[in-house]
């Protein structure tokens, strides 16, 4: 019994080890997409660094600029997450245009700071401190204040 509990103990730890590789990259070096979103939407912005965090269920980019400013991208380049630091906010032309129209509308001088997609859909956080929660429709599911 304990060399089985050995055993697993040591491919858990092994399957850790090969999973936490984070590759330092540039931005010619991430997918298409991502590069595309970062000229187009942070242009102004100077990057720091940027990593390929390759884990056990797949690969994923991190991106960190100067100001604070981080994004997460899946292996094919697409974002998962924008956070911005000390008082800065996502760009309008970097928000689905969908949730770009409903906060202006609804929370007029608002603007986004966080915001975050997977496969259920899309969470913002607004310079007023109400979170929002969007399914793939852009539907509001959800609406929360961070107090």
């Amino acid at each position: 019994m304990k060399k089985i509990l050995v055993l697993i103990a040591a491919l858990v730890v092994g399957f850790k080890a090969k999973a936490d590789n984070n590759i330092p990259v540039t931005l010619e070096q991430m997918p298409a997409p991502a590069q595309e979103f970062i000229k187009t939407h942070f242009a102004a912005k100077t990057m720091t660094f940027a990593v390929l965090e390759k884990e056990f269920f797949g690969e994923e980019y991190e991106v960190l600029f100067t100001d604070g400013t981080t994004m997460e991208f899946d292996s094919k380049g697409n974002w998962k997450s924008v956070e911005c630091k000390r008082g800065d906010v996502v760009p309008w032309s970097a928000v689905p245009a969908q949730i770009a129209q409903f906060v202006n509308k609804t929370y007029p001088n608002v603007q986004v700071y966080e915001m975050d997609r997977d496969n259920r859909g899309y969470e913002v956080k607004l310079t007023n401190r109400i979170e929002l929660e969007f399914n793939p429709e852009f539907q509001v599911v959800d609406m929360d204040y961070d107090d």
